[in-house]
């Protein structure tokens, strides 16, 4: 780092100290508090499925477009969803013209692992014909405002777009070896659980600082975010960088992790 990025790095450290003494942070909210979450579906109209999360400043936009293709040779009576990350310059100025990048590789990556582990889709219902043909979703994912917490929002976002997605009724004719597609006819994917994130980050290697701005990840030590799907049911949990978690600070995150799935389970059983 740079003389004059650790001189920046002090004095943002230092400005964020201040208020944290008074247990409030630059924003008004105190520690524990999220930002106010917003959630809008079907805003793409050429979009099979969309959505768009706004978590403060935070905004992402999500498109499913819905092609039909080969199954997997592995799945052959499953579908296939392909989730894609954009982080444009126009978000941030952290981030430059060019191939993707790192951050926005990683983010693909770990949407696309919460989604499958979760289980939210069976992808059985992404099956036209055994072995022959099934639906594949691009799932695009494009951050529009970069103000921290782009995990949470960049799933929010696709949850949000799959609840959205609706496909026409696809009927294979083995006799004409055809597919005729029904788009008067058109259904929902059932979706067994809402994956709803939560993340912290660790402040001076002990304060836990609930759905940080991009100014607060860029003085803090580690990150960490809990995926719950509902009750007790905790289906992804990790950590990057900083001190080890103690129990008190652990059960904390995954107290806060299950009221924000209750919140966030509202919002998108009001859209």
């Amino acid at each position: 780092m740079s003389a004059a990025r650790e001189i920046q790095a002090y004095h943002r450290k230092e400005y964020l100290s201040k208020f944290i003494e008074q247990d409030v942070r630059p924003d008004n909210r105190g520690l524990g508090d999220t930002r106010e979450a917003r959630l809008t579906l079907g805003d793409i109209s050429t979009a099979d499925g969309s959505a768009m999360v706004k978590l403060g400043n935070t905004v992402v936009v999500c498109g499913i477009k819905a092609e039909i293709t080969r199954p997997m040779a592995n799945t052959p009576a499953a579908g296939v969803l392909v989730i894609n990350v954009q982080l444009p310059p126009m978000c941030s100025p952290d981030f430059k013209p060019g191939p993707p990048s790192e951050l926005a590789q990683v983010l693909s990556d770990y949407a696309q692992q919460v989604v499958t582990e979760s289980q939210m889709v069976d992808m059985s219902q992404l099956c036209i014909e055994s072995g022959l043909h099934c639906w594949i979703l691009y799932c695009d994912i494009f951050c529009c405002n970069y103000d921290g917490n782009i995990r949470d929002a960049v799933i929010l976002a696709a949850v949000g777009a799959l609840k959205d997605l609706s496909l026409p009724t696809a009927t294979y004719n083995s006799e004409l070896e055809k597919i005729s597609i029904d788009t008067d006819s058109m259904k929902h994917l059932h979706l067994s659980s809402f994956p709803i994130p939560l993340s912290f980050t660790i402040f001076d290697d002990r304060i836990l600082l609930v759905d940080p701005t991009h100014e607060e990840e860029q003085v803090c030590q580690g990150e960490v975010t809990v995926i719950t799907t509902g009750g007790d049911n905790i289906c992804h949990l990790s950590k990057q960088g900083g001190p080890s978690l103690n129990p008190q600070q652990l059960a904390l995150c995954i107290t806060k992790a299950k009221q924000r799935w209750s919140d966030i389970n509202k919002l998108l059983c009001s859209v």
